[in-house]
């Protein structure tokens, strides 16, 4: 599977046209097109920023080995 991330501008037209890497030989293939409007985020302020940094090293992992813990979980899955 290959996923090519694209800024396109969209025309009243509404049509989409790309040219696909040479890596893609001719043949027929599953294609999915996710739109996904640009939302220009507002920046975080001193103050929010202050309260998410007051997060920082709050979070503890009790148990077994970290690394162990999602090992197994994936080993569950097959």
């Amino acid at each position: 599977m290959l996923s090519i991330p694209l800024k396109y501008e969209v025309s009243s037209e509404r049509i989409v046209k790309f040219k696909l890497p040479d890596s893609i030989r001719p043949g027929r293939y599953d294609l999915v097109v996710i739109i996904n409007p640009e939302v220009e985020e507002p920046p975080l302020n001193k103050t929010q920023a202050e309260r998410l940094m007051s997060f920082a090293g709050t979070v503890r992992f009790e148990g077994e080995d970290p690394v162990r813990y999602p090992r197994n979980l994936r080993n569950e899955w097959q």
